[in-house]
C-alpha cells in the first residue's frame, strides 16, 4: 500500500491554502501581540482592533480549514496523511473557536456561567 502525503482533490488543496493562511495568520497575531508588549486586558482583545481582528479571523480559518478537510476527507474519498493532520489540528482550533465565540456572545447577551 503506498502512503500519499499530498492531496490530490480540489477540495484537498483548498484546505491545505487555508490552513496556510491559518498559520499565517496566527503567526501574525502574535506579532501584533508581542510588539504591543501584551498590554492588552487578557480576556478581551477587542481593546486593539488590529489584534482583535485577527484572533477571530484565525478561528475563522481554523473552521473554515477543518470544513474543506472533512469535505475532501468524506465527500471525495482524499485519504492522504496532510489531510488527517489539518483534521486534528483544524478541528481543534474550530472546537477553541466555537468555545471563545460562544462564551463571548453569551457575555454580550448578558449571561453568566
Amino acid at each position: 500500500m503506498k502512503v500519499k502525503i499530498m492531496p490530490k482533490t480540489l477540495q484537498g488543496r483548498r484546505a491545505l491554502f487555508f490552513f496556510f493562511l491559518f498559520v499565517t495568520s496566527g503567526a501574525a497575531s502574535t506579532l501584533v501581540s508581542s510588539i504591543t508588549d501584551n498590554k492588552i486586558e487578557y480576556p478581551n482583545p477587542l481593546n486593539s482592533p488590529l489584534l482583535g481582528t485577527l484572533i477571530y479571523l484565525t478561528f475563522v480559518l481554523a473552521f473554515i480549514t477543518f470544513f474543506y478537510t472533512a469535505k475532501a476527507l468524506l465527500k471525495y474519498k482524499d485519504q492522504t496523511v496532510l489531510l488527517y493532520l489539518l483534521a486534528v489540528i483544524s478541528g481543534w482550533f474550530s472546537f477553541t473557536g466555537l468555545i471563545f465565540f460562544g462564551s463571548l456572545i453569551l457575555m454580550i447577551l448578558g449571561f453568566t456561567l
